[in-house]
């Protein structure tokens, strides 16, 4: 009798819907069965290529995008160039203006003397 108790004690279950799981939006609907004038035509359809395509757009314009800022980095950098320190230590203690390139020359030669 206790397990007769219970199941009157317990509710039945509820079937709750929760949403449909397959939905068909249609894009045209034609007077015959696969042709024939239209009789309906959703203009807020947007085909699948058409999107993909936008979407490679997207992503060449993404691509001038960062050509054009970096021109317009180097531009900047070179009109905005720091003019040269006169209290720089080369030139305050007397130091070569020789580059980098210079030096090694000069290793070149002391070497061939030697």
């Amino acid at each position: 009798m206790d397990s007769a108790e219970n199941r009157k004690d317990k509710k039945d279950p509820q079937l709750v819907e929760i949403g449909p799981r397959f939905v068909l939006i249609p894009i045209r609907i034609f007077l015959g069965s696969l042709g024939g004038p239209t009789l309906y035509q959703n203009q807020a359809f947007v085909s699948p290529n058409l999107e993909r395509s936008y979407r490679f757009k997207e992503k060449g314009d993404r691509y001038v995008g960062r050509v054009t800022q970096t021109k317009q980095r180097r531009d900047f950098v070179e009109n905005n160039k720091i003019p040269a320190d006169e209290l720089s230590s080369r030139k305050v203690f007397g130091g070569n203006n020789l580059d980098d390139d210079d030096y090694e020359e000069n290793d070149d030669n002391n070497d061939e003397e030697n």
